[in-house]
């Protein structure tokens, strides 16, 4: 067990119980079931650092405090839903920039260009599973389907993605930065309003 990790949710401390070698993501998951009825965790710190998916494999006995914060779910389906034209505007910059560096063999410029990119996507993709829940959309709802049938898009193009820059093949990975996930991020962004909409 862990004596050391101080762990508070909404500002009050409990106690996770893990083993040291349990790693954070692992802890986040098991966690869950604290948050009060019907809320998320929305904000995440480690040793007071915002969390950041680099962090999922650090060992608790590496930690020292975890502070989470949570919000009921339709509140944070909702900002996101305010917020995921801008967000994906930020996204496509940022894949923009990543592009250009790729072709001009920039690579650690591309990559911290990228990194920021695919971190805004991912936060569109945490938003937009939040909304499909808080609406209660089943399998069968259009908006849901098109959500399900983008995601496939997206992972065929990030594994082709991952071949182009295992080969350095920077131009290829550069087109498929610019010219594909770009133009998903923005169909996933406007897939937002539809999840709220009628059938």
């Amino acid at each position: 067990m862990t004596d050391t990790i101080q762990i508070t949710l909404n500002d009050v401390a409990i106690d996770g119980d893990f083993a040291p070698e349990v790693t954070l993501s692992e802890a986040i998951l098991a966690l869950e079931p604290h948050a009060p009825e019907g809320e998320v965790f929305t904000d995440i710190f480690v040793d007071e650092v915002p969390f950041h998916p680099d962090f999922n494999d650090i060992k608790l006995s590496a930690i020292t405090t975890l502070s989470l914060r949570s919000q009921p779910v339709g509140d944070v389906a909702q900002a996101g839903t305010d917020n995921l034209g801008p967000v994906a505007e930020l996204c496509s910059r940022h894949f923009t920039a990543a592009a250009r560096s790729f072709r001009l063999g920039r690579l650690e410029e591309a990559s911290h260009s990228f990194i920021a990119g695919a971190d805004l996507l991912r936060d569109v993709l945490m938003f937009l599973s939040l909304l499909s829940k808080h609406h209660g959309l089943d399998e069968a709802h259009p908006a849901f389907v098109n959500f399900k049938e983008q995601e496939a898009s997206l992972s065929a193009v990030l594994t082709e993605l991952e071949s182009a820059q295992t080969s350095k093949d920077w131009n290829q990975v550069a087109d498929l930065i610019q010219y594909e996930l770009t133009t998903r991020t923005t169909q996933l962004s406007n897939l937002g309003p539809t999840m709220a909409a009628p059938t």
